[in-house]
């Protein structure tokens, strides 16, 4: 639309990551840079935990949710449950293959605040990588 700014988020799929690279996390992103922010996702550590096609795709989409909230919310913090829980077990993963891991009301709370301030405009306050991932322990 005219008038309407274009505002991007760079996403990069990573193959190969170091075991050493910030063991069990399968993303990261940067929630204080605002527009200039972005995600990288480990996709071999999200193919490994997730085989067939079917759970890849489920997998790499909550993971993905997961970092863009991070990024509109623009907070470095995790719920006790949910798509915003720091590390996923064997049940959160169970439910991400249903496709029925769900936000806390929180999150949804900080996702609108995010939203209704404008997260691309914000004024980038940090630029280094939080400290967010989402990964998976083994329970």
């Amino acid at each position: 639309a005219p008038g309407v700014p274009l505002t991007g988020l760079r996403i990069e799929l990573v193959e190969g990551s170091p075991a050493e690279r910030q063991p069990g996390v399968l993303a990261v992103s940067y929630p204080y840079a605002g527009c200039s922010s972005g995600i990288t996702v480990y996709l071999d550590r999200v193919r490994s935990l997730a085989p067939g096609a079917d759970r890849e795709s489920a997998l790499l989409a909550y993971v993905l949710v997961h970092e863009i909230t991070h990024v509109i919310q623009g907070v470095n913090r995790h719920s006790p449950s949910g798509v915003m829980r720091a590390r996923w077990d064997d049940d959160d993963r169970a439910a991400i293959f249903e496709r029925r891991l769900s936000f806390e009301e929180s999150d949804v709370r900080l996702l609108r605040r995010g939203l209704a301030a404008g997260w691309c405009d914000r004024t980038a306050r940090l630029t280094s990588r939080s400290e967010s991932g989402t990964g998976f322990r083994p329970e």
